[in-house]
């Protein structure tokens, strides 16, 4: 059974793992999502197979925009649509505070995660260049949240 629940401390070991196996020299560190935890417009979600953790999501939500500051799904669970429910869930909650655009950045060599924010409603906006510290660029992806 999946279950999502709003992150915790406890849960930033497990995320940590998560993070660097899905985003390895891009990854966030112990201390950034620490940080997060301090943030007030910052919100988590967790998401859970029994007790063990298998993806995660965070925003930031400020001013009627909100941003996906972050998502992953552990690799053995990748391909069964939790990636997208993590994502539903993040799209209801910006709605829910208010947000009425939600805007994210993905690498531009992504191409699965490319493929799931265009299919879920993001259009590319710009274009980063040399966004990320492997040098790699990032699509600014943009939602309109006012359907």
């Amino acid at each position: 059974m999946i279950k999502v629940v709003k992150f915790r401390k406890s849960h930033i070991p497990m995320i940590v793992k998560i993070e660097k196996e899905t985003f390895s020299e891009n990854a966030w560190s112990k201390r950034l999502f620490e940080g997060e935890l301090k943030r007030e417009d910052a919100f988590y979600f967790t998401m859970f197979d029994d007790k063990e953790i298998v993806g995660y999501a965070g925003l930031h939500i400020l001013d009627g925009e909100a941003e996906l500051v972050n998502i992953a799904v552990k690799a053995e669970y990748r391909g069964k649509g939790l990636g997208r429910g993590l994502l539903n869930e993040a799209v209801e909650f910006s709605k829910r505070r208010g947000a009425e655009r939600l805007f994210l950045e993905v690498d531009t060599e992504n191409a699965a995660a490319i493929n799931l924010y265009q299919s879920a409603g993001f259009k590319t906006i710009f274009t980063r260049k040399r966004y990320y510290p492997n040098g790699h660029d990032a699509h600014v992806m943009e939602k309109s949240l006012n359907a």
